[in-house]
């Protein structure tokens, strides 16, 4: 496996890279590159897309486990620096190719609106603004990025695996429930990246957000989860 700066080795090829809002994986062959997952903004993608330069790494694809902006969100700007492909399930698809119409994004921009309001009824009276958005660090942490759109070149099945253009298997599992079609990729290292498949306490405490679409289908994850022969 190729030293990676900030890529933590997991097992074999398979590594991750821990940011601010989501992990991104990544699997190398040959110095060819599959990331699962890519980053919220362009300034995560930016520094991705450096790291593979710096260790000289062809990306190949990108496997996408949802299209929530947290863990789509540098799709776009991978894609046009690398040439490389974006998959995605088909049910997700049309969230990744248009973003501004995610019924998602708009659910996380009014629990952020909400979270502004509680936030402005405790501030200090001396505070004459009386507002978060006078807190430009505030202001930004509680933003919302809307991504670019992003084209998917196919579609992730749990019926079909992904396959490397050097041969290398990965294997793709249905975790729906945070949202329908949600994947688990597992590399051929069998590392299984869950995307938001769990969430612990903490997590739900620090940053609450709509995060179970069908509580049946998260039932069914949480079981697969449990059985799962995969690290």
């Amino acid at each position: 496996m190729t030293n990676l700066n900030r890529f933590s080795r997991i097992q074999g090829s398979t590594s991750y890279l821990a940011i601010e809002h989501s992990n991104v994986g990544l699997y190398v062959h040959k110095k060819k590159g599959v990331l699962i997952d890519c980053g919220y903004t362009e300034a995560d993608a930016q520094w991705i897309g450096d790291l593979l330069e710096s260790s000289v790494i062809r990306l190949e694809a990108i496997l996408l486990t949802h299209a929530h902006p947290d863990v789509s969100g540098g799709a776009s700007y991978l894609k046009k620096r690398f040439n490389c492909k974006v998959y995605v399930s088909a049910a997700q698809r049309p969230a990744l190719e248009n973003p501004k119409n995610s019924n998602y994004i708009s659910m996380v921009q009014a629990a952020v609106e909400k979270e502004k309001e509680e936030v402005k009824e405790v501030l200090p009276p001396e505070n004459e603004a009386g507002s978060v958005d006078s807190d430009p660090e505030l202001s930004s942490r509680k933003a919302v990025v809307i991504p670019q759109p992003c084209r998917a070149d196919g579609v992730l099945s749990p019926d079909k695996s992904f396959v490397m253009s050097t041969g290398q298997v990965f294997s793709i599992v249905d975790l729906s429930g945070h949202v329908m079609g949600q994947c688990g990729i597992v590399t051929p290292d069998k590392v299984f990246f869950i995307g938001d498949a769990l969430y612990s306490f903490d997590e739900l405490s620090e940053k609450p957000i709509p995060h179970i679409e069908s509580v049946e289908q998260f039932q069914k994850s949480l079981d697969i989860l449990l059985e799962t022969p995969y690290s």
